[in-house]
């Protein structure tokens, strides 16, 4: 999704968060923070009706359910995009990111996450290549 071509769309980015509030996106210690920002500048977002992408990994549906819950409260078409790759696949373009983050994590991320189920949101996209 070529993000410029929206210039109306609000970006709500977790990494670039932490890069703020600690120079490392991949710095966890501030997690919290992190979270609640995210929350606060979302539920705002969607009160505002404002087009919103929210850029995290959320692995499980108990960290999805936030965020669904804020747009569905305000009326909004909830979307997610899930990438079902493989590990090697996921290792090899990672290491070709611009913000490449550490294999373990990569992994971590694989074994945890959870498939977004039919009834989390309106519209699913899977990507599979």
């Amino acid at each position: 999704l070529p993000i410029s071509r929206y210039p109306d769309l609000k970006v709500i980015s977790m990494d670039d968060r932490r890069k703020e509030l600690t120079g490392d996106a991949n710095d966890q210690s501030k997690n919290n923070e992190v979270f609640s920002w995210q929350q606060r500048t979302l539920n705002k977002a969607m009160e505002n009706r404002e087009n919103v992408i929210v850029d995290a990994t959320n692995t499980t549906r108990k960290l999805r359910k936030m965020l669904w819950e804020a747009g569905r409260r305000n009326g909004a078409l909830c979307s997610a995009i899930y990438f079902d790759i493989p590990l090697a696949t996921l290792h090899e373009r990672n290491k070709a990111r611009e913000k490449c983050v550490p294999d373990h994590v990569v992994e971590r991320f694989y074994h945890t996450m959870q498939s977004v189920a039919p009834y989390e949101a309106d519209l699913i996209q899977i990507v599979d290549k």
